[in-house]
């Protein structure tokens, strides 16, 4: 059997995190886990599989604005140099916690989107310089936007250049990734291979007239149920759902399921635009299943993606999904065949295609149909694992 180191920084619930439990629920690989002491779901998921883990408490400075202050400019260039500066002490780190795991030989880096963790990086040289064989870094959201920023863009096709030689492979989850990735981080085409976040679609699917948590029953009743299952951030555009919500007949509701740094924002937008009867946060759930089974309509509102797991996940569960055109989207939901995509940030044609839904029930089927044959053939885990035993299994990588 293959050895893997799996790492990652990431501190929030969300697809990253789902990545990693399917991943190694379903690997063909010995799996060493290694997280940042702050991730107690991920340290909980590893205890419970019996999977070996190790944690690392990340270095990480950075000062809080001042309200109105000149001092701000200040705060931000501070911010900017700590940032970068954190690669170094992470690298001695993270050093130290994989000097102990070599005889794994692998590693596979797991990042949101790109260059999205610093520790990444840390990661990448602390692997080559104690020998792990297969370096490869998984990206499974966009580049960031930052990269059209000239000082940003500067600082960091340096770390760019110099990391891709240490890295064997880069896997993004959508072929909209990969050519981002060429395109805008400049990144050796040779090394890129496109492996799709895989779902399970053995799940029986029977569909649900109530909804039970946190010792509450939600009846579907008369209504029109829409579901969101995201992590509550900056990225991910609640918000847009909610004020299109605002636009729709009383009877549509909506479940927000997920938990994230901008909840508070989005249950302060619902009470301001009287939707509190109308809007049901869920919080962070562990399986998602039952909401997706409980609903009539799935919407996915997002700036930034790779090829999100949830808008798979949907399909497999035979729930219509209307979502953002953004990253690898439009490869999971083939427009007008598997679904609805949306232009970014466009709350009317948001209502306006979740009316078109209500309305049109043999359409909904259709899509519902076309879409669950395609996440069998082309999105489940097994797919996944396979790709990616392949990968670090062949010796020409």
């Amino acid at each position: 059997m293959i050895k893997l180191v799996l790492y990652t920084e990431n501190y929030f619930p969300g697809g990253l995190e789902r990545f990693i439990f399917d991943f190694a629920d379903n690997s063909k690989f010995d799996i060493h886990i290694v997280v940042n002491s702050e991730n107690d779901r991920i340290i909980t998921f590893a205890k419970k599989r019996n999977i070996d883990y190790s944690t690392v408490k990340l270095s990480k400075i950075k000062l809080s604005f001042i309200k109105n202050s000149f001092l701000n400019n200040f705060i931000k260039l501070f911010n900017f140099i700590m940032y970068y500066f954190s690669i170094v002490p992470n690298y001695f780190k993270l050093k130290k916690v994989f000097s102990s795991l070599v005889e794994y030989e692998n590693i596979m880096i797991i990042n949101g989107g790109y260059p999205a963790a610093l520790s990444s990086f840390s990661a990448v040289k602390a692997s080559s310089k104690v020998g792990f064989k297969k370096v490869g870094l998984s990206i499974l959201s966009s580049p960031s936007s930052n990269y059209k920023n000239r000082i940003f863009r500067f600082f960091q096709h340096i770390i760019d250049l110099y990391c891709d030689d240490l890295i064997d492979f880069y896997i993004p989850n959508s072929k909209k990734i990969k050519f981002e990735l060429i395109s805008i981080v400049k990144i050796n085409s040779k090394k890129i291979y496109v492996v799709y976040t895989g779902v399970d679609v053995d799940a029986i699917v029977n569909k649900k007239n109530e909804l039970n948590f946190a010792n509450t029953t939600i009846k579907k009743e008369n209504y029109i149920w829409i579901s969101m299952v995201a992590l509550i951030g900056s990225t991910k555009r609640q918000d847009i759902l909610v004020k299109a919500l605002k636009k729709l007949d009383d009877n549509v509701k909506l479940i927000i399921a997920g938990d994230g740094p901008n909840r508070k924002k989005i249950e302060n937008l619902v009470n301001n635009l009287s939707l509190n009867e109308r809007v049901v946060f869920l919080g962070w759930i562990e399986d998602a299943m039952d909401v997706y089974l409980f609903s009539d309509i799935n919407v996915f509102v997002s700036d930034q993606e790779g090829l999100p797991y949830v808008v798979s996940e949907a399909m497999s569960y035979k729930v219509p999904v209307i979502a953002s055109n953004v990253g690898g989207i439009s490869e999971q939901i083939i427009e007008n065949k598997g679904g609805l995509l949306l232009d970014k940030n466009d709350i009317d044609d948001l209502a306006k295609k979740i009316n078109y839904l209500i309305f049109n029930t043999n359409q909904r089927d259709a899509f519902v149909d076309f879409s669950y044959e395609r996440v069998k053939s082309e999105f489940s885990i097994k797919n996944m694992n396979d790709k990616l035993f392949k990968l670090y299994s062949e010796d020409d990588k």
